[in-house]
Protein backbone atom coordinates (compact mmCIF):
# COMPACT_ATOMS: atom_id res chain seq x y z
CA UNK A 1 0.00 0.00 0.00
CA UNK A 2 1.58 3.27 -1.48
CA UNK A 3 2.06 5.65 1.77
CA UNK A 4 0.94 3.11 4.23
CA UNK A 5 1.72 1.84 7.33
CA UNK A 6 3.93 -1.61 7.27
CA UNK A 7 2.25 -4.25 9.94
CA UNK A 8 4.53 -7.25 10.20
CA UNK A 9 2.17 -10.40 10.64
CA UNK A 10 3.16 -14.14 11.32
CA UNK A 11 6.20 -15.60 10.18
CA UNK A 12 6.27 -14.25 6.25
CA UNK A 13 7.47 -10.64 6.80
CA UNK A 14 7.94 -8.23 3.51
CA UNK A 15 8.89 -5.20 4.62
CA UNK A 16 11.77 -5.32 1.43
CA UNK A 17 8.29 -5.72 -0.97
CA UNK A 18 6.34 -3.03 0.99
CA UNK A 19 9.03 -0.55 1.35
CA UNK A 20 9.47 -0.83 -2.95
CA UNK A 21 4.94 -0.48 -2.97
CA UNK A 22 5.41 2.38 -0.97
CA UNK A 23 5.08 1.70 2.54
CA UNK A 24 6.41 5.08 4.71
CA UNK A 25 6.75 3.25 8.23
CA UNK A 26 6.37 -0.17 9.74
CA UNK A 27 5.86 -1.65 13.41
CA UNK A 28 8.75 -4.14 14.14
CA UNK A 29 9.55 -6.62 16.64
CA UNK A 30 11.56 -5.68 19.66
CA UNK A 31 14.74 -8.06 19.51
CA UNK A 32 14.29 -8.97 15.73
CA UNK A 33 17.16 -7.98 13.64
CA UNK A 34 16.86 -4.92 11.17
CA UNK A 35 17.42 -5.73 7.64
CA UNK A 36 20.40 -3.70 6.57
CA UNK A 37 18.12 -3.10 3.28
CA UNK A 38 16.08 -0.63 5.27
CA UNK A 39 17.05 2.87 4.31
CA UNK A 40 18.16 5.30 7.39
CA UNK A 41 14.67 7.60 6.60
CA UNK A 42 12.24 4.69 6.84
CA UNK A 43 10.60 5.05 10.15
CA UNK A 44 10.46 1.79 12.41
CA UNK A 45 7.98 1.59 15.46
CA UNK A 46 9.57 -1.08 17.57
CA UNK A 47 6.94 -2.90 19.92
CA UNK A 48 7.04 -5.49 22.22
CA UNK A 49 3.93 -7.38 20.55
CA UNK A 50 3.05 -6.47 16.92
CA UNK A 51 -0.13 -7.75 16.80
CA UNK A 52 -1.01 -5.54 20.47
CA UNK A 53 0.59 -2.12 18.95
CA UNK A 54 -1.93 -2.93 15.98
CA UNK A 55 -4.53 -3.30 18.11
CA UNK A 56 -3.90 -0.42 20.03
CA UNK A 57 -3.59 1.98 16.76
CA UNK A 58 -6.39 0.85 15.28
CA UNK A 59 -8.82 1.70 18.45
CA UNK A 60 -6.61 5.20 18.97
CA UNK A 61 -7.44 5.78 15.37
CA UNK A 62 -11.14 5.07 15.88
CA UNK A 63 -11.57 6.85 18.88
CA UNK A 64 -9.82 9.95 17.05
CA UNK A 65 -12.14 9.26 13.79
CA UNK A 66 -15.15 9.60 15.92
CA UNK A 67 -14.08 12.75 17.54
CA UNK A 68 -13.36 14.56 14.24
CA UNK A 69 -16.87 13.15 13.19
CA UNK A 70 -18.73 14.42 16.32
CA UNK A 71 -16.41 17.70 16.01
CA UNK A 72 -17.63 18.26 12.66
CA UNK A 73 -21.55 17.49 13.85
CA UNK A 74 -21.43 19.92 16.35
CA UNK A 75 -20.32 22.98 14.19
CA UNK A 76 -22.69 22.01 11.55
CA UNK A 77 -25.49 22.27 14.47
CA UNK A 78 -23.77 25.54 16.11
CA UNK A 79 -24.36 27.03 12.22
CA UNK A 80 -27.82 26.03 11.35
CA UNK A 81 -28.74 27.72 15.12
CA UNK A 82 -26.73 30.37 13.99
CA UNK A 83 -28.55 30.93 11.02
CA UNK A 84 -31.75 30.67 12.30
CA UNK A 85 -31.51 33.70 14.70
CA UNK A 86 -30.45 35.38 11.91
CA UNK A 87 -33.49 34.48 9.90
CA UNK A 88 -35.13 35.43 12.92
CA UNK A 89 -33.85 39.01 13.23
CA UNK A 90 -34.36 39.47 9.83
CA UNK A 91 -38.07 38.45 9.64
CA UNK A 92 -38.64 41.17 13.14
CA UNK A 93 -37.40 43.90 11.08
CA UNK A 94 -39.77 47.07 10.65
CA UNK A 95 -42.21 44.79 13.02
CA UNK A 96 -41.09 46.25 16.00
CA UNK A 97 -42.17 49.72 16.74
CA UNK A 98 -40.87 52.83 18.94
CA UNK A 99 -43.06 52.27 22.13
CA UNK A 100 -42.82 56.36 22.08
CA UNK A 101 -44.46 57.01 18.72
CA UNK A 102 -47.88 58.51 18.75
CA UNK A 103 -47.45 58.96 22.46
CA UNK A 104 -46.31 62.46 22.78
CA UNK A 105 -42.83 61.87 23.94
CA UNK A 106 -40.25 65.45 23.52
Amino acid sequence: MEKGLYIPAGDEVNLFRSIEKGAIASLWRKGEEIPSFVPNHFPLFIVEDVYRAYVDLQESYKQNYNQEKWEIMTKFIFSSESEQHQTNDKSMEGSIQDPTDGMGGE
